[in-house]
């Protein structure tokens, strides 16, 4: 049989979406969009859809789409249902896609401890310290995902001078799942699996007598 028409539900949630007016949106001709709350930019959901109207069917095509929306990280839940048109060799396609939380937010606490002998010098320094990090798994309503932590640490020294080491950073990055700029040369085996890492790192090292 052949693809018909294809409804996709980019932010479906039965518990959010009661009492709230779906809006409709025709994009391309081959897709109906019906949307609660605008989650998503349409143009980025359809570039990860391999079947069309008019095709006939392909069950690998429609795996692929299934096992590549769970593979982005910003659904939780994939679900594709496919409706028979009458008696015609035609079926329509309606697409759920059932959002995960945006955000998540992990903490760390650590400690360890190091023996260190020079010269003139031995050291029995404990080391404290800790990060945390906040994670947004739809930045720019295309999931891409967004992480920025923080992390301090520092050694103390028991038997001299309490703090020697004091270190301290900040680090972001941007996780695009597709080849940034654009590839339409590169095979989409290849481009399906593509990720654009752009990332910035920023630390400071303070041993006491010692550099900073």
């Amino acid at each position: 049989y052949f693809v018909g028409n294809t409804t996709i539900y980019p932010d479906f949630n039965i518990l959010d979406s009661a009492g709230k007016t779906p809006t409709r949106f025709v994009y391309d001709s081959n897709f109906t969009f019906i949307t609660y709350r605008n989650l998503f930019r349409k143009k980025f959901v359809a570039q990860n859809i391999y079947f069309r109207k008019g095709d006939l069917y392909n069950e690998r095509r429609f795996v692929k789409t299934i096992n590549r929306f769970n593979s982005l990280g910003a659904w939780r839940a994939v679900n594709v249902e496919q409706i028979p048109r009458g008696q015609t060799d035609t079926v329509d396609v309606e697409l759920y896609l059932t959002p995960a939380n945006k955000y998540s937010f992990t903490a760390n606490i650590e400690r360890s401890f190091n023996s260190s002998t020079s010269i003139n010098l031995e050291e029995n320094l404990v080391g404290i310290g800790g990060n945390i990090q906040l994670t947004n798994y739809n930045f720019g309503k295309a999931a891409n995902r967004s992480s920025t932590t923080a992390r301090y640490t520092t050694e103390l020294n028991p038997e001299g001078e309490f703090v020697k080491t004091i270190q301290t950073s900040i680090s972001h990055s941007i996780v695009f799942p597709k080849p940034i700029p654009n590839s339409n040369w590169m095979p989409a085996k290849f481009r399906d699996n593509f990720r654009t890492n752009l990332s910035f790192a920023l630390a400071n090292t303070e041993r006491k007598d010692f550099f900073n």
